[in-house]
């Protein structure tokens, strides 16, 4: 109790008078700089009303200190004061236009407020004018046109690559071009350069993540489950990493562990309709029918997946169903993904054979037809065989009508 009343106190009584006490400094040429190096004291102690407080008045006896705006420019930027901030860091520039800290705190500024040319301005004026190796430059015009998207990618490249050139250990750099990388299916440069990059960090979750996804798109499925697991080791365990190593242990036909990993990843992110569609898939595989369907139904509630990976989790239900003896529900499951991918020729086979079972024979017969007519014999060889032997029976038994 006594120590709050003492905090109490130091709040009422001593900050508001050490306040109004510093309300009466008088800087003058010769205290100057005595005060400039006070107020970077009081401001590694915490005590950031008193370093603004006296930085104000430094400013007002000379407005033309750099060391003072920029240091008043950090201030507010670090109270998120945002015009006070650019207000003072500009002041730098009208003394020292090519302040380098004045100029790479404007661009970081106006990039996170999604003013991107004049940032990018600020990046280029530090290049071209200060520090043509400024790594930190060039990685922020890198993330620019990365999150440009699309044909600028090539230039983000670029940019980071210049950046690597001038900072080699620069860690998010790496991280950057993997993830570039295998956005654009270069799979083998992902893997490539994160092995550059876990030369400097061996344990870097980033780099790891990147370079297992990379492994998984390669179909390295063992190698990819070693990679996750350097990261699994530092507990550093997400959604992601869980949801590939599932994907790969799957690709290896080792269900009862993907389906550990993928029970795993929806526990970690419910919001990923893909994991409860694999979950749906190995319930079939194990034969826990009623586990599978409930997936299914979570993975149509979390959101709208793209239409073919929509009709991929109506034909899976569709199959638990008919594993239940319910060949209705299987039908309407069937329709339904038929609706939203109608060229999906093992879906419609599968229609072709359940409307052939239910004894309507001139659906069969439709369905059967459209497999013959539009797959191709060498991806579908299974599919087209079974089209045509059925349709064949169906038509014979039709003619003897």
């Amino acid at each position: 109790m006594k120590k709050i009343f003492i905090r109490l106190l130091y709040l009422l009584v001593i900050i508001p008078s050490y306040l109004n006490a510093q309300d009466t400094i008088t800087i003058n040429s010769d205290n100057y700089k005595n005060y400039l190096d006070l107020s970077r004291q009081y401001y590694k102690e915490y005590r950031y009303r008193q370093a603004i407080a006296l930085l104000e008045k430094l400013h007002s006896f000379d407005t033309t200190n750099v060391q003072v705006t920029n240091q008043l420019g950090e201030f507010y930027l670090n109270f998120n004061n945002k015009s006070k901030a650019v207000y003072y860091l500009e002041k730098t520039l009208t003394q020292d236009s090519l302040n380098l800290y004045a100029l790479l705190s404007l661009g970081d500024f106006y990039l996170r407020e999604g003013s991107i040319p004049v940032a990018q301005e600020c990046y280029e004026r530090v290049i071209a004018y200060i520090d043509s190796n400024n790594y930190y430059a060039y990685r922020q015009i890198a993330t620019i046109y990365h999150s440009m998207g699309g044909n600028f990618l090539p230039l983000a490249v670029d940019y980071y690559k210049k950046a690597l050139k001038s900072n080699p250990y620069d860690l998010p750099s790496y991280s950057k071009l993997g993830n570039i990388f295998n956005l654009t299916d270069q799979s083998r440069l992902a893997d490539s350069i994160c092995n550059v990059g876990l030369k400097i960090d061996s344990t870097n979750s980033n780099l790891l993540n990147i370079k297992g996804y990379a492994l998984y798109n390669m179909k390295l499925y063992l190698e990819t489950i070693n990679t996750f697991e350097k990261v699994f080791q530092k507990k550093d365990t997400s959604a992601f990493n869980l949801k590939y190593t599932g994907l790969a242990y799957l690709s290896m036909n080792d269900f009862e562990k993907s389906k550990h990993f993928m029970e795993l990843c929806v526990e970690y992110d419910s919001t990923d309709y893909e994991p409860f569609v694999v979950l749906g898939q190995l319930y079939l595989q194990t034969k826990e029918f009623e586990k599978g369907i409930a997936c299914l139904d979570r993975a149509e509630k979390v959101n709208y997946p793209p239409a073919y990976k929509w009709s991929e989790m109506f034909k899976i239900k569709a199959d638990i169903y008919n594993q239940l003896n319910r060949w209705e529900e299987a039908m309407e499951c069937y329709q339904q993904g038929y609706k939203l991918n109608p060229k999906d020729i093992t879906l419609v086979c599968k229609m072709a054979y359940q409307y052939d079972y239910l004894k309507q024979r001139e659906k069969a017969i439709n369905y059967y037809t459209q497999v013959i007519e539009n797959a191709d014999s060498l991806k579908f060889p299974g599919e087209v065989k079974l089209a045509k032997d059925r349709l064949q029976k169906l038509q014979v038994a039709k003619g003897r009508k």
